[in-house]
């Protein structure tokens, strides 16, 4: 039986293959890695976070409790505030209990936001000092009027036929202040 001769272009060949086989299996580790850093920042990130980076993008989200929901652009986002600019005025809502969907990724655009109230409360003072009509969403609860005040638990709210309602915060979902 005669063998067959060395031939140097088959080692070529072997270590060509190894180093595919081994470059192959980094880049799937730094796949993995990615994956999981990924994950990790996926898993630190708060309500306010998602909406701060929403409204950086400018995209149209959508915010629900319950059964209500509103579509818009986010204009402001502070710890447990979130303004939305929709096309019936501005909603504020606390973000704790509210949904957040991205309903359309903006191609280009957004805001940094305002420098206006740093929480729902604080936004709910700083109508009562406007006295401008507002509209209260919340379960079972639709209210037109304005506020008169913004307290530690609760606000005070006038209606059209000068009825005074006191309103607990847990109960407010959506202050609208309607446009014109």
């Amino acid at each position: 039986m005669t063998e067959k001769p060395f031939d140097e272009g088959d080692l070529g060949e072997l270590g060509a293959e190894l180093r595919q086989a081994v470059g192959r299996e980094f880049r799937w580790e730094a796949e993995d890695v990615e994956q999981l850093t990924d994950q990790q920042r996926r898993r630190r990130r708060s309500l306010t976070d998602i909406a701060v980076e929403a409204m950086n993008r400018g995209d149209q989200v959508i915010l629900a409790r319950g059964e209500t929901r509103h579509r818009g652009v986010l204009v402001s986002v502070h710890s447990d505030l979130a303004v939305l600019s929709t096309g019936m005025g501005l909603v504020n809502t606390r973000l704790t209990g509210t949904t957040i969907t991205i309903a359309e990724r903006a191609p280009a655009g957004g805001t940094h936001g305002d420098r206006g109230s740093q929480t729902f409360r604080g936004r709910l003072a700083e109508l009562e000092h406007t006295t401008e009509s507002i509209i209260i969403e919340g379960p079972d609860l639709e209210l037109h009027g304005r506020i008169v005040v913004a307290s530690e638990d609760h606000v005070s709210i006038v209606d059209a036929e000068r009825r005074e309602w006191f309103v607990p915060y847990e109960e407010i979902w959506f202050v609208i202040q309607p446009r014109g």
